[in-house]
């Protein structure tokens, strides 16, 4: 039976209804919104708190803290509410009741849940758990079933990290989309099982909404050319990084469901506990063929890192697209016209359209602010400030910049365009990071890399915000306005020695298994694989010749660092390798030392527990 527990003042006490702490000075970070009985509920990131703006008065009436950090926030049609706490691992349930907020069950879900979806007939909600790469199926409170908690339905393994989701054909298909790289998967609801996987030639894909006439789905995501070289024309013009909302039919989309194991990934048996279908059967990731592509930026003014996008109802507008990356929302007219471009607040995130589709709400997160969109005017009103701002530090300051678009050319990418949240979106790009053209490299992950030093693939950064700069001169091209200098670079660097490695898939999952991997931990070691990655930070400071060169001959790396290396889906300066099994049976590597079948297992294992 479910518990109502009244949220207090505290960030984890539930002693005391109506605990107010809009007054407080924070840097909240709003992330999230939904719109229920006349009041916007929005869910602050940072603080863990759920502030409530007064619709009609236009005005934050209340903020309650509910969990140690928000990743997400629905409305059920019953005017409940669905945040997920992306540090504890929970999805909770809230009851809004005459201005209070009452947690009525909190319910474990897999690691990192940053998103939660809901069924358009409120049985189910979809949690999106990033970092342990699965979708969670819950079962909702039903009157008439006479179930009073929400209840996990089925837990299902992806071949990739998920962040944006969207419910579609009467509840039928979920459709979730690649945190960082360009992948789409569907889910078959009813089934629980994952029945396609589709990609695109794109990454960072932000916002995903259905088409008005319920045909097609609209993706924001941002496009980068391995091959175009970083030089100021090729920035200038927007030929290197882009952004674009794409048009896929769903028909197209699901064409390909099956469950056909991939001849491209190795199987994997189902891991103990696990519920679920069998992972052995996974979809073959199969390119999506048809689509219609719409750019958002142009020559002088690039729109880097598109966001969410809604769809207002009840109007002549096709879309309202978040431009995160430069401060700004787009009002799409139609297909056939271009965006029309409007300045909000810092880093516009989260978009929600009222009940009468006459006002989009924009949640910018550096703002700790709500803007209100006109839509039928397509001209900015309101904003709603939502508590008294704490003072920025170093680290908060790198973290805007890192998210920044104008940091470079004509803002046409951030540092986190490259880098989704820190991580990587796994492409090439031909930045001059080993100081020559035509031989891109792999994006590396920036979590965990304090203690990855030296910096850049041939090892020649000797201090990160070195390196940190010569990415924002080299890479972005920050030199009009100047944006390459040295107390941007140190802002920065605090903020990226502010990011933990990535965890491991298996540690994510709770599969991992001690003795497999304790037994590939010695292998490690008797293979003399210490001699390049460390134990300690899973790489070393020197350059390493091992078998493998670039497009101009050159052969000595500084070693990646293999923390978090199983969140990784290609390996090797040039993505050559596509799993680490074809590091060590295909390739040999290091050396050309095949390691023997009986130990692949072991060794595997071992690594994708670090």
């Amino acid at each position: 039976m479910a518990i109502w527990i009244a949220v207090g003042f505290g960030p984890f006490s539930e002693a005391a209804a109506g605990g107010d702490l809009s007054r407080e000075a924070a840097l909240r970070r709003p992330i999230a919104m939904a719109e229920v009985g006349g009041h916007l509920y929005v869910a602050n990131q940072r603080t863990g708190s759920v502030s409530v703006v007064d619709l009609s008065k236009r005005k934050v009436v209340a903020e309650h803290a509910v969990a140690a950090h928000l990743a997400g926030l629905a409305a059920t049609p019953t005017g409940d509410l669905l945040a997920v706490d992306d540090v504890r691992h929970e999805l909770i349930h809230l009851r809004p009741e005459k201005g209070a907020l009452w947690v009525v069950q909190r319910l474990a879900v897999s690691h990192t849940p940053v998103g939660v979806v809901v069924s358009a007939d409120g049985s189910f909600a979809a949690v999106a758990s990033l970092w342990s790469r699965r979708v969670t199926l819950i079962d909702l409170p039903r009157v008439k079933s006479g179930q009073r908690e929400m209840r996990v339905r089925r837990v299902i393994d992806l071949p990739f990290a998920p962040r944006k989701m969207l419910i579609v054909r009467d509840d039928a298909r979920l459709i979730l989309a690649d945190a960082f790289a360009g992948r789409i998967g569907v889910v078959d609801t009813k089934g629980g099982e994952l029945v396609a996987v589709r990609s695109v030639d794109g990454h960072n894909i932000r916002g995903l909404a259905l088409s008005r006439d319920g045909r097609s789905i609209h993706l924001t995501h941002s496009m980068l050319d391995q091959d175009s070289p970083t030089t100021r024309k090729m920035v200038f013009y927007g030929f290197v990084n882009s952004s674009v909302v794409r048009t896929v039919a769903l028909d197209h989309l699901f064409e390909s469901e099956s469950s056909e194991p991939n001849p491209s990934e190795p199987g994997r048996a189902s891991e103990p506990g696990r519920v679920g279908p069998d992972t052995s059967k996974r979809p073959q990731t199969i390119p999506i063929a048809h689509w219609q592509l719409h750019a958002l930026g142009e020559t002088n003014n690039g729109a880097g890192d598109p966001g969410d996008i809604v769809m207002p109802a009840h109007n002549d507008h096709a879309a309202v697209v978040a431009l995160s990356g430069v401060n700004e929302v787009a009002f799409w007219p139609s297909a056939s016209k271009p965006f029309e471009r409007l300045k909000v607040g810092k880093r516009p995130t989260a978009l929600t359209v009222s009940r009468d589709g006459r006002t989009v709400y924009v949640a910018s997160t550096f703002d700790d602010s709500v803007t209100l969109l006109d839509t039928q005017r397509r001209t900015v009103g309101q904003t709603i400030a939502l508590g008294p701002h704490a003072p920025r530090g170093l680290t908060d300051r790198g973290e805007e910049l890192f998210y920044s678009a104008r940091m470079s050319l004509h803002g046409w990418a951030s540092c986190h365009s490259c880098h989704p949240d820190g991580h990587t979106t796994g492409r090439l790009n031909d930045n001059l990071g080993d100081s020559t053209f035509g031989t891109p490299k792999r994006i590396l992950s920036l979590m965990g890399v304090a203690d990855t030093e030296p910096w850049a693939w041939d090892g020649s950064q000797d201090t990160l915000s070195h390196q940190v700069r010569k990415s924002l001169s080299v890479t972005m091209q920050g030199a009009e306005p100047k944006t390459d200098t040295v107390e941007n670079a140190e802002a920065i660097d605090s903020f990226l020695r502010s990011l933990p490695p990535a965890p491991s898939l298996r540690r994510a999952r709770g599969t991992l298994d001690r003795d497999a991997a304790e037994r590939g931990r010695t292998i490690f070691r008797d293979r003399g694989c210490t001699q390049c990655h460390s134990i300690f930070n899973g790489t070393t400071n020197g350059r390493f010749d091992v078998g493998l060169s670039d497009e101009s001959g050159w052969s000595r790396f500084n070693p990646p660092s293999l923390r978090g290396v199983s969140q990784r889906d290609a390996f090797f300066h040039d993505n050559r390798a596509k799993s680490l099994r074809e590091v060590l049976r295909k390739y040999a590597h290091p050396y050309g030392d095949v390691v023997k079948r009986e130990e692949i297992d072991d060794l595997v294992h071992f690594l994708e527990s670090l």
